[in-house]
């Protein structure tokens, strides 16, 4: 495996495929972030919720998350599966960007 710079140390190509590695999990008050998944609050008060997409070759798909779900998450009442029904499986939904 050779590590691939534009995902940083957390992911791993192994010929055309890209497999998480694990990232550290911190859990605070602008960033809940998991190993394969992250919601963040950035300092203009946007919330966005990032996933690995293996559907783009390992990439990396970006939604816009309400303050409220942010919260809603940081409370334990909405998890990564509930995040991905929220915007992946939402039609009216559209990525704000895709790598």
């Amino acid at each position: 495996m050779i590590e691939d710079s534009r995902f940083g140390p957390y992911v791993k190509k192994t010929g055309n495929k890209y497999y998480p590695i694990g990232r550290s999990v911190i859990h605070s008050e602008n960033l809940w972030r998991e190993k394969n998944w992250e919601a963040r609050r950035d300092s203009d008060g946007r919330c966005y919720f990032e996933q690995m997409n293996g559907a783009h070759g390992g990439g990396v798909i970006i939604y816009e998350l309400t303050e409220q779900e942010f919260e809603r998450i940081k409370q334990g009442e909405l998890s990564y599966d509930g995040l991905v029904t929220l915007t992946d499986h939402d039609p009216d939904r559209n990525p704000v960007k895709i790598t």
